[in-house]
């Protein structure tokens, strides 16, 4: 059996850290919009914005400190400045992904398991390599 590296090992872990940091905040993204949107009958798009900043809430201070946590280079302002330009295009996106998919007969409870899935695969790499990016791995 081969060794894996411990760069490979760290990436490995963070992988699996994130997955269950989104699992969480998705989780909780996802029931707001549910119970926003099905149960208390508010307009889609506000039901999804609810959604949306409850996962982030979960999402900034877990991934910084346990998924991403260590010796990082940028400073907690850059981090946050960047973090913040990705949620609002993360935002936008999936308001206007969870609608268009709405428009062409895709329910909000499937179009939200479709748009989080393309979201959580760019937010990793660029949490990863850019925003809480580390020492050891900037260089």
């Amino acid at each position: 059996m081969p060794r894996i590296g411990f760069i490979e090992k760290t990436r490995v872990h963070s992988a699996s850290k994130y997955f269950v940091v989104g699992l969480s905040a998705f989780a909780a993204d996802y029931l707001v919009l549910l119970i926003t949107y099905y149960l208390i009958n508010l307009p889609l798009k506000v039901a999804t914005s609810l959604g949306f900043f409850s996962g982030f809430i979960i999402s900034f201070g877990v991934n910084r400190k346990w998924v991403f946590g260590g010796n990082q280079r940028k400073r907690l302002w850059r981090q946050i400045a960047e973090y913040l330009a990705l949620l609002i295009f993360n935002y936008v996106f999936t308001v206007w992904g969870v609608s268009f998919l709405n428009n062409h007969s895709i329910k909000p409870f499937i179009g939200k398991l479709l748009v989080m899935g393309l979201v959580m695969c760019w937010n990793y790499a660029l949490f990863r390599w850019i925003i809480f990016v580390g020492v050891e791995e900037a260089s």
